[in-house]
């Protein structure tokens, strides 16, 4: 399980620690447990210094290594992983939190990883100086160990970290991501650059969702409607699609600021704005829809605004 170069890096970094280290091992009755128990075992015979108490409950969904009341590792943190566990180690003995001015509530990470993955290590390093503060808490999930909990979490690749239940970040994941995701979480409105992220990561549900549950059309969403990149609208567009299925009531708030942008922008927006309007209006729409159909100069857009006015009837 931890191979002989791993053995020494273990050794290695016990001669940097001065005080004993007392970590908790939470184990149950299966196979996976008896994984964890072998290399807490094997930990403790090259540092010394760490001792894992061994708690078993059989109602503990994962087994998993308690590190501090904020911090587990539902993942054993062998090959690629050892290195940021020892650095988090490290961390911990010094005992002391970082209080960021920008952090004012308490903010739960979930960042699922995998063994083989060569962006996960990295991640889990960059989080270190976050999860430091006593206001975030972080649980790490092996996807491939924990299959049924990233199915829950509808996790598609690793490694992916979800905060506070709102955003998600995969791939490789850089500290400015995460900052702005912790400022998010406590806005009631996104950047530009936040939802650029979210809809190029393929999240534009997730960004529909936020939008339902605090019942708020952010402004930047309005700009990622009229966005000069194709692709950027394509998302926009579809968050559209979901906030109109949920609540078409809620969703039809957008279309004021898309008739005021519509006469600012070129004719191929015009075109995805129709489209747009036509997913998310009532019939109160359809008259000024009629009047771009009859006066536009541009035949393709008064094709838009037709088949916005029938999907709106199709929709009523």
């Amino acid at each position: 399980m931890i191979q002989e170069q791993q053995k020494i890096q273990i050794q290695k970094w016990k001669q940097t620690i001065q005080d004993p280290l007392d970590l908790t091992v939470w184990l149950s009755n299966d196979d996976i447990s008896h994984k964890f128990e072998s290399f807490c075992d094997l930990f403790t015979e090259y540092a010394t210094c760490v001792h894992f108490h061994k708690k078993f409950d059989v109602n503990h969904s994962m087994p998993g290594i308690q590190i501090t009341d904020q911090v587990i590792y539902h993942a054993i943190p062998t090959g690629p992983e050892l290195s940021p566990f020892l650095e988090l180690l490290s961390q911990t003995m010094q005992n002391h939190s970082k209080a960021n001015t920008y952090i004012h509530q308490v903010i739960e990470f979930k960042l699922f990883i995998a063994s083989q993955c060569a962006f996960c290590p990295i991640t889990v390093s960059t989080l270190i100086p976050f999860i430091i503060s006593d206001q975030i808490s972080l649980t790490i999930i092996d996807a491939f160990l924990f299959p049924d909990h990233a199915q829950q979490y509808q996790i598609q690749s690793v490694p992916t970290v979800i905060i506070g239940n709102q955003f998600r970040l995969t791939g490789s994941i850089q500290s400015s991501d995460i900052k702005d995701a912790i400022i998010a979480c406590q806005s009631d409105s996104l950047s530009m650059e936040m939802i650029e992220r979210m809809i190029s990561d393929g999240n534009a549900n997730h960004l529909a969702n936020i939008m339902l549950t605090q019942q708020k059309i952010f402004p930047d969403y309005i700009q990622a409607l009229i966005h000069d990149q194709f692709s950027i609208r394509l998302g926009a567009m579809a968050v559209a699609e979901t906030l109109a299925y949920e609540n078409r009531q809620f969703a039809s708030q957008l279309i004021p600021s898309l008739f005021f942008h519509f006469d600012h922008v070129q004719d191929t927006i015009k075109g995805d704005i129709l489209y747009t309007i036509g997913e998310v209006g009532t019939s109160e729409h359809i008259p000024q829809l009629h009047q771009i159909a009859e006066h536009h100069n541009n035949i393709e857009v008064q094709e838009s605004a037709l088949e916005a006015i029938e999907k709106i009837k199709l929709n009523s």
